[in-house]
């Protein structure tokens, strides 16, 4: 989980492509979901982001991989979280 200032995952994904690390970074995304806004007396559906502010990156993280994201314009702080088995 990537602490953003406005950054957008095109960006992201952009500085992986270019990168030799496409083999370790695996999914860049933005979690949203839909909901139902009454606007001038009309249902309208929209996409809210769950985490404003935040992109999820699914990646191994070795020094290369890292370095990408990490020095990728507007990223503030990586979170990490560890992958859970279905053993733990």
């Amino acid at each position: 989980m990537l602490d953003t200032r406005t950054l957008l995952p095109a960006t992201l994904k952009q500085r992986i492509g270019v990168s030799r690390n496409g083999d370790k970074i695996f999914n860049v995304l933005v979690p949203t979901e839909k909901k139902i806004k009454v606007k001038a007396g009309k249902r309208v559906e929209e996409e809210e982001k769950i985490y404003p502010g935040y992109i999820l990156v699914d990646m191994i993280v070795t020094d290369d991989s890292w370095y990408v994201v990490r020095n990728t314009p507007r990223v503030n702080r990586f979170r990490r979280f560890r992958r859970l088995s279905c053993a733990d």
